[in-house]
């Protein structure tokens, strides 16, 4: 039998896909769900679970921010009419691997959003920054925030603009319980691009905040 595995960011649409993986055949749930998974992907704070359905097996896998998330995700599977079979693989955030590869791999899938021209941090991106303050606070490392901007406008301006940026997610870092002292903010404006700025693409590429270990904590 095929497999399918989707990315869901809500627990309505989690318990969705749950429920159809366990009634219907797996053709039909791509052809039902896929719409509606990529409507439920900005929507609540499980954007980190992976569910993987085979018939009326269950597996569910990706990083919690804690324990009390992990077990949450597997209390909507096993409460799941007709759901024969659960397996909880979904791991805590500092289990396994190193903080620069778990940074690495949350900002590769989605980006932190900003108001068009400003440092206000867009509500779609709260859940995103929770899962990156969790990674931070189990981490015994320094980090540094970098902002960087696309090459549109004046060159001072997009550098004092991404240094705003990068110091809105440290404030963010810091309150939700990273030492101030461990989280540094920088910004590069437009200088260090990653992708054509000539191309609409490109240009949002290049608008971006990454989260670079600096070293271990003294």
């Amino acid at each position: 039998m095929s497999r399918l595995q989707v990315l869901l960011t809500g627990a309505g649409a989690l318990l969705l896909l749950i429920v159809a993986c366990a009634a219907f055949s797996v053709p039909r749930i791509e052809a039902e769900l896929g719409g509606q998974v990529n409507d439920a992907k900005d929507q609540a704070d499980f954007f980190w679970v992976k569910v993987v359905a085979e018939g009326q097996h269950i597996t569910l896998t990706g990083t919690a921010p804690d324990y009390v998330a992990r077990q949450r995700v597997a209390a909507f599977a096993l409460r799941t009419p007709g759901v024969t079979r659960v397996d909880n693989h979904i791991r805590l955030v500092g289990e396994s691997g190193t903080c620069q590869q778990e940074f690495d791999n949350f900002l590769a899938s989605q980006q932190i959003e900003f108001a068009t021209g400003s440092a206000v941090i867009e509500p779609s991106s709260y859940s995103l920054l929770a899962m990156l303050a969790a990674i931070a606070r189990n981490c015994e490392a320094n980090i540094q925030v970098i902002g960087h901007t696309d090459g549109e406008g004046d060159r001072r301006r997009n550098i004092a603009l991404s240094r705003k940026r990068a110091a809105s997610v440290k404030l963010y870092l810091v309150r939700s319980g990273v030492p101030d002292d461990r989280v540094e903010a920088l910004g590069y404006g437009e200088s260090r691009p990653i992708a054509d700025n000539a191309t609409a693409e490109g240009r949002e590429q290049n608008r971006r905040i990454e989260i670079r270990v600096a070293g271990i904590r003294s």
